[in-house]
């Protein structure tokens, strides 16, 4: 099983990489059409809180992950061997 690492220093827990994981795996092409359609996204990665510290607890390694564009802080990184960190 692969290991989901991310700078924790730098996340901000602003959730835009769940969202922009939500939004790419939905039927939707934007957040306004996910709730107008009443579609239930479904993120494939999540980020929680652990002792006050961000945690990355879920990630399918997608092959063109969204999270990565999405994430302001550059907190997750994509590895030339694929792997998600």
């Amino acid at each position: 099983m692969r290991q989901v690492r991310f700078n924790a220093k730098l996340c901000v827990t602003c959730h835009s990489c769940e969202n922009a994981c939500a939004l790419v795996h939905s039927e939707a092409n934007s957040t306004s059409e996910i709730s107008q359609l009443g579609l239930r996204p479904v993120t494939r990665i999540t980020i929680t809180e652990k002792k006050g510290k961000p945690k990355m607890i879920r990630c399918v390694f997608c092959k063109k992950p969204k999270c990565v564009d999405a994430c302001p802080e550059n907190a997750i990184i994509q590895q030339d061997d694929g792997y998600v960190y």
